[in-house]
Formats: structure tokens, sequence, C-alpha cells
């Protein structure tokens, strides 16, 4: 469905910048840039075999990682201020290591506020607190919480308990049961 690509090379430093225009390019970039990350790492791969060191890549469209970066900057600084206003961390969703250092780059520059990346791989993700509270993900703040707010607690979803009905008039029995899968297992 792309027409009339236009594709543009253009040395930098340690590499090369691409630049692809066109109609209909927005199957190249994907959801938030998923496919055109997933492009950039096939070309840098494939830039990149053989000896002689590493050979930057850097895949752009549309102005896409411009107009990335800009909305990146502009979440930092409204979660910087939802931070503030709350005394509370905030979580963002997953990114890349290039979005998440813009998002650090952005906090660094954002007074009252610090950032830290928790998580692993593809779940690596942002967290962005006030200065003098510990940053903590989302889901470690919730189990600090305890009684009827805890998830894991009597009532809460995900725990590692799970509720037996029995006939009996103690219908919320609690049993152990590690062993049992949330979501049950997937074969393929």
């Amino acid at each position: 469905g792309c027409e009339n690509l236009k594709v543009v090379v253009n040395a930098i430093d340690g590499g090369s910048e691409i630049t692809v225009s066109g109609d209909g390019l927005g199957v190249m970039i994907g959801h938030r840039g998923e496919t055109l990350d997933a492009i950039q790492h096939l070309t840098s791969l494939s830039a990149n075999v053989g000896e002689g060191g590493y050979y930057r890549v850097i895949l752009n469209t549309g102005d896409y990682r411009q107009r990335r970066e800009e909305t990146l900057i502009n979440l930092a600084k409204r979660m910087s201020a939802q931070a503030l206003k709350a005394g509370k961390c905030r979580t963002l969703e997953p990114m890349n290591p290039y979005e998440r250092r813009i998002i650090h780059t952005a906090v660094q520059a954002i007074d009252g506020v610090q950032s830290v990346s928790f998580g692993e791989g593809a779940a690596r993700r942002v967290v962005i607190a006030p200065e003098g509270v510990t940053p903590k993900p989302r889901n470690e703040r919730r189990n600090d919480r305890g009684g009827r707010n805890n998830r894991n607690s009597k009532g809460g979803r995900g725990g590692k308990s799970a509720y037996v009905a029995t006939p009996s008039a103690n219908k919320e029995k609690v049993v152990d049961a590690p062993n049992i899968p949330l979501y049950g297992k997937i074969e393929l």
C-alpha cells in the first residue's frame, strides 16, 4: 500500500540516517513506532554483519521520530506535574530504551522530581516520583498498602489464594493454591 517512495540516506557520525517519504507510510510506522523500530533493528543487524565495528542506523519516516520525541517530552512534563501535585509516583507504560532516555532527560530538567526505570526487557518502564519519595513501580506500591486495598488480600484479584465454594455455611474459605494458574495453561 505504500506508493511514490523516496529513500534518502544521509551520513551521520558513526552511521547513516535513512529517511523514507511517500504515500501510505502509516503501515511502516505501526503502533507507537513498533514496526519502524523493528525495521530499523533489522537494517542495523544487516549493516553490522561482519567485522569493522558498530555502524549506527536510524530509520525515519514522516518526521515520526521528532513528533514522538515531542510527545514524550510533554508526557514527562505532565506526569512530573502530577507527581509533584499528588506527592506520589507515576508509572509510565513500557518503552524501548530510546524513549526511556528521552523521558529521563526531560525529567532531569524539572526541579523536584526524579525518574527511575524498573522491569526487564519489553516490560521495562519509567517511574517518576517527587524528590524524597522512594520510586517504586505501580505493582510494588500496591502490595505495600495492606488491608482492603491490597490486591493480594482477601477479596482482591490476582493473589496466590483461591476461593473454594463449599456447601457449608462458610463459603469464603481460603485455600492456598499456588499451583493453580491464573489464566490456565496455553498450549501451542
